[in-house]
């Protein structure tokens, strides 16, 4: 660096005899020296100063949502005990659903599957449930018209679920009318069915969609269906 070039520089100027340093120009150099050290701080100590703040962030936006849960949790918490019911968390889904209330089917499959993401299942849905929830149930709606108008068209005897042969009359169309093998429509029915806690004997509207996800195999590991069967088909 530069200040060790003065360093040097005097050194060798007074070994010629040219130059004779005292205190002071040893003192201005090593000054120099530091500053310009400080000018060129090391990558590595830049390095970890950005990953110490960017922990900061995430640790902030953690207790910023976990906030956010806790006052999810004491808004519909009618009972007080710090987790929601089955009734305390439908009138939580009909809130985010604009005031249309849930079909017990559409509460019991959220509670299921959001009950089941921690493995210690209980019949309520806690803070650290709560997200999943609304995860789950955000992701439905968004799919809730195409649903709807799936199950209008393929369950004719209107039972509320596709049975065998209801199932393989959806999946031959989506196959682009090539009747699937039976044993395809048995694999389907065996993982869809009973994926919201309860088996039907067919595949339910709050089913449907993983039972679509999982003919075409396309499973996006982004995607609340996913997420959904991840935690309960193995």
């Amino acid at each position: 660096g530069i200040g060790n070039a003065l360093v040097d520089s005097a050194s060798l100027w007074h070994q010629q005899g040219h130059f004779k340093p005292n205190r002071y120009h040893l003192l201005m150099a090593a000054l120099a020296m530091q500053e310009l050290h400080a000018m060129n701080f090391p990558q590595a100590v830049a390095t970890k100063r950005k990953e110490a703040n960017e922990k900061q962030r995430e640790a902030r936006a953690q207790l910023d949502r976990e906030s956010q849960l806790d006052r999810v949790i004491k808004k519909y918490d009618a009972a007080g005990n710090g987790k929601l019911d089955s009734t305390e968390l439908g009138a939580m889904l009909q809130d985010l659903a604009g005031g249309e209330q849930p079909t017990a089917e559409e509460c019991g499959f959220v509670l299921y599957m959001a009950d089941a993401s921690d493995k210690k299942m209980d019949g309520f849905i806690g803070r650290n449930e709560l997200e999943t929830a609304i995860d789950i149930w955000s992701g439905y709606l968004g799919h809730k018209e195409e649903i709807e108008e799936q199950m209008q068209q393929y369950d004719t005897n209107q039972s509320g679920k596709l049975e065998v042969d209801q199932l393989r009359s959806l999946l031959t169309d989506l196959n682009g009318g090539s009747p699937p093998a039976e044993e395809e429509v048995q694999w389907v029915m065996k993982r869809a069915d009973g994926v919201a806690g309860v088996k039907t004997g067919g595949v339910n509207k709050t089913e449907l969609r993983g039972a679509i996800s999982l003919w075409y195999g396309r499973l996006d590991a982004n995607s609340w269906v996913s997420r959904v069967f991840a935690r309960v088909v193995t």
